[in-house]
């Protein structure tokens, strides 16, 4: 650890004391720094959208089983733009470091430098070294060139153990502490640290909550700036392929000692400092700054890293609290002066657990922050909060998979996410929260603001809540999200752990709507009060529905298959399940939502939790979008379009028009369940060329009903197709008869329809279904994983339950509609895997796997074409056949199962 503040400052590159460093805080941070962040969010490691990241779940359960695994796996460096030194335990310190035969050998070596923009420190593989003081070279990179931190060679990452290091030091209450860092860097910046196992775990220690004696104010990598007297940025951090473990850290809380002593301890920590005389950071409540100037970090990317039992926390980014505690604001903007957050970090990909420690709390703990993301991170086992976040604005929670969070004997909490006090603007979406204490704790105080939706939050502990309202000043926004039990007992889904008071405070507010409330256990509860709005959710298992939720869904909502669900230890996340069965009564049921008032957070865009895009002026409720058909319509007809609806799932019984009490009486099964418009009858005296446009989202056929009573036709009717099909309604006691037209119309095409050709007769009705329609899959326990889709492209995900991409295709089937079957359906052995109906004559093409040699009896009446699809699997290519057949319009297509449980299932494509 470095002991003299002049001597740290030295290694700071000449742009760290960056005199204009307000105005770029004010503007957001610089143009680079967006750049950065930008280039960070495109190289996200996976790309598939699902929470979590599986690939570092699977390496992080593997390095847990046998530490051995935590193999170095970083690329060999190459050419250094500066030097590269070499760390070999069985170096000599009298070498001159620069070859991998003349390495250096101890810790002291390296801190006796001050390394420049593009060298590389780099330990050798399979090294292990027990340090007697902190790892801290001095100097600093740049943006072009970092200095590096690395290894070399092949086999068990470099090991640094801190478990030696005590620095003495006394707290303001006369207690001693003993201060233990790895690896230190102060004031410095542009740093790329890799390919390490760094721990500072104790002799004798387990991780018992009676083991405090052996705990000290120990941190794995600590990063701090301050001391500064201009206002300074330190940026350009990146730490990735890192194994940080059982760094046991003391624990102190922000209610026992004040904001800046606590909860300093850390597997990764960065934070701003004082110094005191000692060389160590002043610890006391609160930090004098006086005579310093505001210092915080911008550019952090911590990813790809597997952090195990360490406490307080797993990533910890902190703030003094003179430059870092927010005061009362207000909203959208919530402008706060004498802030100085860290801005653009972004921490992704990480596989953290905390389940072998009493004292390893949080895993992801971010303060005093802004413009920032924390996505695709697996987090387990945590104490308090699986996330939390305290003092931001503007952060990005999405992706992530926390469970196994539960309250330690150390500590209170139990979420999963906590958007704490002082936190405005958090967007929390496309997260999987299961297993947990509380599933998402809302503890506003002083202010807040969040925006939660399109999550899955499955199970909480007995007595425990999905939703825990504990703030008294925000305005938060939850949509579009599952709440699901899957146990017998009852649940409470929503509440307040303080008392009813926080669900009646009038500063305090949340909107629930489009939400899936599910209970096996008929008297699961939803907690109301005066500042708790609902609307257009779902309820199954609900004992009493909040009285103003006047437009709620009470019932089953018909799930895909709930059981298939799965995620956790040893699992990759598989929420399919959660999808919309077509005759759900959830399908355009939902509240479509333009605003998020009081906060900056956009609506748009905005998709699914499978990536769909929520448009259109109907919505579904629940995390998934049932592909709406019909979007942007625009009626002519200014008098009447408030009458005009776009509707999901047509079936008998539906009321045809928005102006009348007229339904439907009989419909073919063909057009059932297609989305449809439900017109204004009074429409019908409209006598404009163009009644109403809208746009079909993929390859359709449209369907107008019209009225048999009108003998001539309208002339744009003419260059339509009549069918055989009618539609019926009642009036009353009297039938009417509708003639069903068709036209074709590609993905994307504006669709424009005229008036109805009488003022006396009934307006048309418009029903859309796509070219694949009334898909029905036999292998019920995969069936939520296939789909049916628009525009096959080369890189398209081949399977709906594995990570196969589409490697080539030829071009002749490029842009085809086709269907995403599930991989594991090959093990279905019944005689008929998939149905479906063609709404136009087509050509239907199964690729199948040249590995199965004996094909399936089914396919023999197909025709074989020359032509090979290829996929990609981990790099590993795999050919499929093309058959063909063709159909007529309306007919039923029928499948068997692939002949092989062996080999991969078959993909469909229609044109």
């Amino acid at each position: 650890m470095c002991l003299s503040i002049a001597a740290c400052g030295a290694g700071l590159a000449p742009d760290a004391a960056d005199t204009s460093a307000a105005a770029a805080r004010k503007m957001g941070g610089a143009t680079q720094a967006a750049t950065q962040l930008a280039a960070v969010v495109a190289s996200t490691s996976n790309v598939l959208p699902l929470p979590g990241d599986d690939v570092m779940k699977k390496l992080g359960e593997s390095i847990i089983s046998s530490a051995a695994n935590a193999k170095v796996i970083t690329t060999a460096p190459g050419a250094a733009t500066g030097t590269i030194f070499y760390v070999d335990p069985s170096g000599s310190d009298s070498n001159n470091g620069t070859s991998q035969s003349t390495p250096w050998q101890t810790i002291q070596k390296v801190n006796a430098r001050t390394y420049s923009p593009g060298d590389m420190i780099l330990f050798k593989a399979g090294g292990s070294w027990e340090l007697s003081v902190a790892l801290h070279p001095l100097g600093s990179g740049s943006a072009a060139a970092p200095i590096v931190i690395g290894a070399y060679g092949t086999g068990a990452k470099p090991k640094l153990s801190a478990k030696n290091i005590a620095q003495p030091w006394t707290a303001t209450d006369g207690t001693t502490h003993y201060a233990s860092d790895a690896l230190y860097l102060e004031n410095q910046q542009y740093y790329e640290i890799r390919d390490l196992d760094i721990s500072s775990k104790p002799d004798g220690y387990t991780g018992t909550a009676a083991e405090t004696a052996k705990l000290f104010d120990r941190r794995g990598i600590h990063i701090v700036g301050g001391n500064n007297t201009t206002q300074t940025i330190l940026q350009g951090f990146s730490l990735h392929d890192l194994y940080v473990h059982d760094v046991a850290g003391e624990w102190q809380s922000v209610s026992g000692t004040g904001w800046d002593p606590s909860k300093r301890t850390a597997g990764i920590l960065f934070e701003i400092i004082v110094k005191g005389a000692n060389g160590l950071p002043v610890v006391a409540n609160p930090v004098d700054v006086t005579g310093y100037q505001p210092t915080w970090f911008s550019n952090v990317t911590i990813e790809k890293n597997v952090l195990v039992n360490n406490s307080f926390g797993g990533i910890i980014i902190k703030q003094l609290a003179a430059w870092g505690v927010r005061q009362d604001a207000s909203g959208p903007d919530y402008d706060v002066t004498g802030w100085y957050p860290n801005t653009n970090i972004t921490i992704q990909n990480n596989y953290l657990d905390h389940n072998g420690s009493d004292w390893a709390a949080d895993t992801i703990y971010l303060t005093c922050s802004k413009d920032s993301v924390i996505r695709h991170n697996v987090s387990s086992g945590a104490g308090t909060s699986g996330i939390e976040l305290y003092y931001t604005d503007n952060i990005t929670v999405e992706w992530n998979e926390v469970y196994g969070a539960k309250q330690k004997p150390t500590g209170s909490d139990s979420n999963a996410i906590d958007t704490d006090k002082a936190t405005t603007n958090a967007l929390v979406q496309y997260n999987y929260l299961h297993d947990n204490g509380d599933g998402i704790l809302l503890c506003g105080f002083l202010y807040g603001s969040s925006v939660y939706r399109y999550n899955v939050i499955k199970d909480t502990d007995p007595g425990k809540r999905y939703m825990n309202i504990h703030g008294d000043k925000g305005n938060n926004y939850i949509y579009n999200n599952v709440f699901y039990n899957s146990s017998s007992s009852a649940s409470t889904f929503v509440n307040s752990s303080g008392g009813s008071a926080y669900l009646a405070d009038s500063n305090n507010f949340e909107y629930f709507y489009n939400n899936i409330f599910y209970s096996p256990n008929a008297t699961s509860t939803v907690a109301d009060g005066t500042s708790v709005t609902y609307d257009n959710n779902s309820y199954y298992g609900v004992a009493t529905v909040p009285a103003e939720d006047t437009h709620a869904i009470i019932g089953d909502p018909q799930f895909m298959n709930v059981l298939a669900v799965i995620g956790g230890a040893g699992n990759t996340v598989n929420l399919n399940g959660f999808k919309l069965k077509a005759a759900s009564p959830l399908i355009g049921a939902g509240k479509v939502i333009t605003a998020h008032p009081s906060t900056n957070i956009a609506v748009a865009p905005m998709v699914d939790l499978e990536g769909k895009s929520v448009v259109g002026a109907s919505t579904d409720v629940g995390a998934y979008v049932v592909q709406p058909d019909i979007i942007n319509m625009t009626v002519s007809d200014t008098a009447n379009a408030a009458d005009w609806a776009i509707k999901r799932n047509v079936q008998v019984g539906n009321a045809l028009y928005g102006d009348r009490t007229l339904t439907i009486t009989t419909l073919p099964s063909l057009y059932l369940g297609g989305d449809w418009i439900r017109t204004a009858n009074d429409s019908k005296a409209y006598t404009g060329t163009t009644l109403v446009t809208f746009t079909v989202t993929r390859n359709s056929t449209v369907y107008i009903a019209s009225d048999d009573r009108i003998t001539t036709k309208p002339a744009w009717l003419a260059a339509w197709t009549a069918t055989t099909d009618k539609l019926t309604e009642t009036e009353g006691t009297v039938v009417r008869a509708y003639t069903i037209y068709k036209k074709e119309f590609a993905a994307n095409a504006l669709v424009s329809l005229g008036a109805g050709g009488s003022t006396s007769y009934n307006n048309y009705a418009v029903i859309v279904k796509p070219l694949i329609a009334n898909m029905l899959v036999s292998d019920t326990a995969n069936a939520a994983s296939w789909s049916a889709l628009s525009a096959i492209q080369v890189g398209d995900t081949l399977f709906g339950d594995r990570s196969v991409t589409v490697n080539s295709l030829p071009a002749a089937y490029v842009g085809a509609d086709w269907i995403r079957t599930a991989n594991a359906s090959k093990s279905y052995t019944g005689a008929t895997l998939l149905t479906f109906s063609v709404t136009r004559n087509s050509t239907v093409y199964v690729a199948i796997d040249d590995r199965i040699t004996t094909l399936p009896a089914w396919l023999s009446t197909w025709t074989s074409t020359p032509d090979k699809l290829i996929d990609n699997e981990a790099g590993t290519t795999r050919q499929f056949s093309i058959y063909q057949k063709s159909y007529t319009a309306h007919s039923q297509v029928s499948l068997g199962n692939t002949g092989s449980t062996t080999y991969n299932n078959y993909t469909v494509m229609v044109k």
